[in-house]
């Protein structure tokens, strides 16, 4: 199966071109947290300063996070897992750290993602921490891991 060529645009570029976008919460910033942690499909320019997104990546991602809102909290592919059960960015990343160690994804990178709706969950009421679904997690680690594996198999050529 060939593959047809890749078109990598820039952060900026993407937010501009795709403004449902400005109402999840995301921009230019957060776009680059998401290349960075496996989200999306990208590489850094030359000058290592810039990074561009493979905007077929993008347009997977926004279709994710809109599968996450409308699922809102399905425990399809967990089925072990209550739907009541809640936890903190700090306590997913400690009960999933053997599958999420190569991500790199830190407390903070994971409530930029729950405020940006890729994960399913609720704001505590002192509004300090998200409360997020063990689900939703497990299923934004699948997207991440199938982001690199898309990734791999493109740069192998098959």
């Amino acid at each position: 199966m060939k593959h047809s060529k890749l078109i990598y645009r820039s952060p900026q570029y993407l937010y501009d071109a795709y403004p449902q976008v400005h109402e999840f919460g995301w921009n230019t910033s957060r776009i680059g947290i998401f290349m960075s942690s496996h989200l999306l499909h990208g590489n850094k320019k030359e000058n290592g300063k810039s990074s561009e997104v493979e905007e077929r990546s993008f347009q997977a991602l926004i279709k994710y996070r809109n599968m996450v809102i409308q699922s809102a909290i399905v425990p399809d592919k967990v089925p072990y897992m209550r739907t009541s059960e809640r936890h903190t960015p700090t306590d997913l990343i400690e009960m999933y750290y053997p599958r999420i160690q190569a991500l790199c994804w830190t407390p903070t990178k994971v409530g930029v993602f729950f405020r940006c709706g890729l994960l399913n969950g609720y704001k505590e009421a002192s509004g300090r921490s998200a409360m997020i679904t063990p689900e939703s997690f497990v299923r934004l680690i699948d997207h991440a891991v199938g982001t690199i594996e898309r990734r791999a198999k493109f740069a192998k050529g098959a």
